[in-house]
C-alpha cells in the first residue's frame, strides 16, 4: 500500500510539473507576443524587443513529453509495449523540446529584429540607456538620436511598458 501511494505521489508530481511546463509558458507566450505587436502597431518612439518568449514553445513541448511519460508510467507492468512506445515518444519530445529551446530563441530574435527594422526602428546600445546589457532584451528607437537622449536614459529603469509610454509622450511633445 505504501509503495502504491509513493507511485501515485510520483505520478502526481510528474503530472503537475508537466502542467506547470505547459500552462504558464503558454500564457506568457500569448502575453509577450501581444505586447510586442502592440508596441509596434502603436508606433512608440522607443520600444523594447523581448525574446524570452522564444523559450516557451520548447517548454510547452517538454511539458507534453512529461505528461506522455507520466500517463504511460502506470501501464509499465500491464502493457509493456504501450509503455515502451510512450517512453520513446516522451524521449523524442524531450529532444525536440531541447532543440526548440535553442532554435526558438534564435528564431524569435531574428524574427523580431526583422519586424523592428521593417517598422523603421534602429537598435540602441543598451548600456548607454540603462547601464546594463540584458541578454533577452534590446532597445530600439525610431531615430538614432533617441538612443543618445539623456531624457530617455533618465526615464528608463526596468523597461516596463509604462516607462516606454512615458518616454513616447516626452519625445512626442518635443518641439
Amino acid at each position: 500500500m505504501v509503495l502504491t501511494l509513493k507511485k501515485i505521489g510520483a505520478l502526481f508530481l510528474l503530472f503537475s510539473i508537466g502542467i506547470f511546463l505547459i500552462a504558464p509558458p503558454a500564457y506568457w507566450l500569448v502575453l509577450e507576443l501581444g505586447e510586442q505587436h502592440t508596441m509596434l502597431s502603436h508606433g512608440y518612439s522607443v520600444v523594447v524587443m523581448r525574446t524570452t518568449h522564444g523559450y516557451w514553445p520548447g517548454s510547452i513541448v517538454a511539458g507534453v513529453g512529461l505528461l506522455v511519460f507520466s500517463f504511460g508510467l502506470p501501464f509499465a507492468q500491464s502493457h509493456p509495449t504501450a509503455y515502451k512506445k510512450a517512453l520513446t515518444a516522451s524521449g523524442y519530445m524531450m529532444l525536440a523540446a531541447t532543440a526548440l529551446l535553442i532554435i526558438g530563441t534564435i528564431g524569435t530574435k531574428a524574427y523580431w529584429q526583422n519586424q523592428f527594422k521593417e517598422a523603421g526602428y534602429v537598435q540602441c546600445n543598451e548600456t548607454k540607456l540603462v547601464d546594463i546589457n540584458r541578454i533577452n532584451q534590446s532597445i530600439w528607437a525610431q531615430k538614432m538620436a533617441y538612443c543618445n537622449d539623456p531624457r530617455v536614459a533618465r526615464s528608463l529603469d526596468n523597461l516596463s511598458r509604462e516607462e516606454l509610454e512615458r518616454v513616447h509622450r516626452i519625445l512626442e511633445n518635443e518641439p
